[in-house]
């Protein structure tokens, strides 16, 4: 059996931190990854699970390792009706929390993902590329809180993405403004909070 593994570092003097990785490329699919800073630890076989644990401040106790900030997460795809389902089942051991995610692709353009947890969160969405992705439709319903959400992004060009979403819980009209290919915002987005005959503005919390 033929094995690589592959190691890198980083330091930065500025800063003060430390980040490094470790990939072992085993014969047929045994692939893992390490990765580790300051604060996290991680390993992940891509596609089958990641373990995530944070650091304390005050070093590497055995105690807290097992038993404070632990994150589980458990991947895996299977086909139904000839159709990729992709699920996940991930487990926050300080919280105590579990969580259970699934997303199957009809084609590219069309999508419907389901998650849930044990502290009785459910949420439903569908996602609907037009126009090759240029136009994506987002309709979602939370059940926790019995509130419908609605999302339109468009892109222009090759300047961004704007995208509008409304939430009929809360009367937020939230807009957004992309730039390039990565969804962060490159300034706040706003919002119009309606209730009755008030409206006032509000900063968007993306």
């Amino acid at each position: 059996m033929k094995m690589k593994a592959s190691l890198k570092g980083k330091y930065a003097s500025d800063k003060g931190t430390a980040s490094g990785s470790i990939a072992v490329n085993a014969a047929g699919d045994a692939n893992l990854r390490a990765t580790f800073t300051d604060s996290t630890i991680s390993l992940s076989k891509p596609g089958s699970f990641t373990i995530d644990y944070n650091v304390p401040k005050n070093g590497f106790l055995f105690y807290r390792l097992f038993l404070q900030d632990f994150r589980f997460q458990f991947m895996n795809t299977m086909r139904v009706f000839k159709k990729p389902v992709i699920f996940s089942y991930t487990h926050f051991y300080r919280a105590n929390r579990t969580a259970l995610d699934g997303s199957m692709c009809f084609n590219t353009a069309n999508r419907v993902s389901a998650s849930c947890d044990s502290n009785g969160g459910a949420k439903v969405r569908y996602v609907y590329k037009h126009r090759g992705g240029r136009t994506t439709f987002e309709p979602s319903y939370d059940f926790k809180k019995d509130s419908l959400e609605f999302a339109v992004s468009q892109m222009i060009r090759s300047e961004g993405v704007v995208r509008a979403s409304y939430q009929t819980s809360s009367k937020v009209l939230e807009i957004d403004w992309f730039r390039g290919s990565k969804l962060s915002p490159s300034f706040p987005g706003f919002g119009i909070l309606q209730s009755g005959r008030a409206t006032k503005v509000s900063k968007s919390n993306s």
